[in-house]
């Protein structure tokens, strides 16, 4: 009987640029990737000026589960 090894877990602690970018570094990996953050989205403040004068497209704020492949 062959006992298979568990893959690692990853658990990362703020969904920012920092926590979204090591979640797609991992996503090619054969980890269990957790992301915790107190938002279920992304907001990236600069812009928003920009989407409501309508200079820029509205994806300046985007849920969190669909900055990655795999959920």
């Amino acid at each position: 009987m062959s006992q298979s090894t568990p893959s690692p877990r990853v658990v990362i602690v703020g969904g920012g640029f920092g926590g979204l970018a090591a979640a797609k570094a991992l996503d090619r990996v054969d980890a269990d990737v957790i992301l915790f953050d107190k938002h279920n989205h992304h907001l990236f403040q600069p812009l928003l000026y920009q989407v409501a004068t309508r200079a820029a497209r509205s994806n300046s704020a985007y849920a969190v589960p669909s900055a990655t492949s795999r959920r």
